[in-house]
Parts: structure tokens; sequence; C-alpha cells
């Protein structure tokens, strides 16, 4: 079990060569045996490194944006991990801010501080969470909070397309919500894909944007609805085993049932039954970035969602952290206390 990091009585800076040299020796070991062997880094250095190897696991792209931010901060600061406290952070992003740095930029950074004292917290590394509360710039170009639905409102398309209908129109709805999967992904599935892992959940292979290779979450509710589907369309038992369907695709033309339906098809179908459900267009980014949105109300990570949405960049995912449905206005606060929000 790892305690929490000694404190450290002066400050050195972190080092690059010596972080990043541990990190590759312990990529695929234990994080503990970061903090507990003898690597000669200071705790300040052990803690970022220990994060890293964390990141890495995930995305070996995110340590690249994470590891000069984390420095950058330190330096900045001049100050050990474990004595970092709220005014250090937010003196840090004025300074960003003065330096004529973008709000999203400034955003991007803030996630990456988060992300290390989150981490460090949640492991019992620190007693207390000193970014927790800072809050980042006010105004994000290119957020996607226009584009939500609310719950009920994903429940009533769901449940419209589901009695009224076709159930490939259905399914191609709450594949679209529930995997977060773009329309060119969803109509490029073949039953081939749909697989399930050695812990019994569903998922869905898929090229994404620049030919890479992700996993889709499939929801088990949705997997066995997508079985039953393929069993009435080709006169077989759900889970019978149909290896001649592997390349057949999810989401049949209706003429041929070989051929796929187009991206233009799957915008036509959101757009036919978000119309009819909700009385407005969506199309399905809109089913895209309300599962962005609502996992992270839920409680994902900003590189669950990145890894889930198939982003390239942290810094595009970090634009669902500055969207008005995932912030806490002043208002609400008093709102909770009560005050004045009775006539």
């Amino acid at each position: 079990m790892v305690s929490e990091l000694p404190v450290e009585q002066y400050f050195t800076p972190p080092d690059k060569r010596r972080i990043a040299a541990v990190t590759e020796e312990s990529s695929g070991g234990r994080i503990s045996d970061i903090l507990t062997a003898s690597t000669g880094l200071s705790p300040t250095e052990q803690a970022i490194a220990a994060h890293m190897v964390s990141l890495r696991r995930g995305s070996p792209g995110t340590v690249r944006v994470y590891l000069p931010t984390l420095l950058a901060f330190f330096r900045f600061a001049e100050t050990p991990v474990t004595h970092i406290r709220v005014w250090h952070i937010e003196d840090w992003l004025n300074s960003l801010e003065q330096a004529a740095y973008k709000p999203a930029t400034i955003a991007t950074k803030l996630a990456c501080i988060k992300s290390f004292f989150g981490y460090l917290w949640k492991c019992g590394l620190l007693p207390l969470n000193p970014a927790a509360p800072v809050k980042g710039p006010k105004h994000i170009e290119g957020h996607h909070g226009d584009r939500v639905l609310l719950a009920e409102e994903v429940q009533e398309l769901l449940e419209h397309t589901r009695r009224h209908a076709p159930a490939r129109d259905h399914l191609m709805c709450r594949l679209l919500f529930a995997a977060g999967a773009r329309a060119a992904e969803a109509v490029s599935l073949r039953w081939g894909d749909l697989r399930r892992d050695v812990r019994g959940r569903w998922y869905a292979t898929v090229m994404g944007k620049g030919r890479k290779t992700r996993h889709l979450h499939i929801p088990k509710d949705l997997a066995a609805d997508l079985l039953v589907w393929k069993g009435a369309l080709y006169s077989i038992e759900p889970y019978q085993p149909a290896p001649g369907l592997d390349a057949v695709p999810l989401f049949p033309n209706r003429r041929v049932l070989t051929q796929p339906i187009t991206v233009k098809t799957a915008y036509r179908i959101v757009t036919r039954w978000g119309e009819a459900a909700l009385g407005r267009k969506i199309s399905p980014h809109w089913l895209r970035h309300t599962f962005a949105t609502h996992s992270r109300l839920a409680g994902a990570t900003l590189e669950q969602i990145r890894v889930a949405l198939g982003h390239e960049s942290i810094q595009t995912t970090i634009r669902y952290e500055h969207s008005p449905h995932l912030t806490e206005p002043a208002g609400e606060i008093l709102e909770r206390r009560g005050v004045g929000t009775k006539g």
C-alpha cells in the first residue's frame, strides 16, 4: 500500500530526463514501485513519473502534452508538489493570460494540472486536491454545449423510434448515442466487428479518423437487441454463430442487405426521427456530443472520453469540459442554499 508522498523541505525543479528514464523503465510495472524504489527522484519527480506511467497505459500521446505542462507549472510555482495550494495554480493561470495564451490553450493546460492532482489525491498520495476548486477560462470557442440533448430528450427520441421507426433506424440512433460513434464509423460496422471480451462486455471494432482502430463499448441491452434483429433479418437464432454473416453490414441497405447504408442516409435517419420526436433538427454528431457530455457528468475522465471518441489529441476533448452543461454557476450554489429563489 502506498502512503502519502514525503514532504520536500527544499524545492528542486523536476528534471525531464530523469522522469522520462524512470517512466520508460516502469512502463510495464507497478506504479507503486516508482514511489517506493530508490530511483533518486524527488517526491515531485516521483509523483510526475507515476502519473505519466498511468497515462501512458491509456495513451502515449497524452504524455507528450501533459509532461511539458507539468514541468512548466512547477518551474513557475517553485514549490514542491506537497506544498502546492490553490493560489499557486491560479497565479500560474493568470500568468498565462498575461502572456496572451488563447483560452483554449489555457484550458488544456489546466486540464493537465487537474488530471495530475486528481490522480495523486485518488491514489492517497496527497490529503487534498488543490486543483479541484480552480476554474478555467470563461469562454472557450468551439465548445459543443449548443448541440447536446437533455437526458429526457434522449429517452424521448429512443422511445419514439422504438415505437414508430423501423428497427434499423431505432438501433442506429441507439448506437450513435450509446457508443459515441461517428456516422461514418456506424455505417461501416459489420456483424463480425461485434464481439465480447473475457469479462462478457460487448464491443465493436471500428476504423476511425486517420485509419486508426478503436473499440466502441456496446451496452449489453443494445447488443442483445442487435442480435435479435440479426436473427429476424436472416432467420437464425439471435446468439447462433453465423460466420457467413461476418462481412455483412450491421445497418444494411433496404434493397440489398449485403450493402451498407451511406453516411448521408444515417444523417437522414437521425434528422427525420429527431424532428418527429423532439420537433427540431438534430444530426448524428449531436448524439456523439451528447454521449461525451453525459459521460463526463457521470464521472468519466477526459482521457476515457478521448479514447471513446477516438480523438487524436486531448486538446480536442478538452472543449467538452467548458460546455455550459458541465459548469457550476454561482447562482446554482445560491439556489441550493434556498436564498431568494422563491417569490
